[in-house]
């Protein structure tokens, strides 16, 4: 299952304790709705956040990495305006 086994080895050592947020990045991977709601059923993952985010916005270097910290300022007031329900913000381009 794509990448559910790193989750699931990370989680035994905890790492998912502090975590509120769970971001599903469009790349290198394409995350879509279908992984949010797979991951939402699992019990590691209740009481968390789930939400997919611009890799392109995030993950890429130059110019888009200026305008990525914008992006990335707009969807956490997203998130924290939609009490847990984020869901793709558009690049701002």
């Amino acid at each position: 299952m794509w990448c559910w086994n790193s989750l699931r080895a990370a989680s035994n050592s905890d790492l998912l304790d502090g975590t509120g947020v769970v971001l599903l990045s469009s790349e290198p991977y394409l995350f879509r709705e279908a992984h949010v709601t797979e991951l939402r059923a699992e019990s590691l993952l209740r009481g968390k956040s789930i939400a997919l985010i611009d890799g392109e916005m995030t993950a890429w270097y130059g110019r888009r990495a200026i305008e990525g910290m914008g992006y990335l300022r707009r969807f956490r007031e997203q998130l924290d305006h939609s009490a847990g329900k984020a869901h793709l913000l558009k690049g701002g381009r």
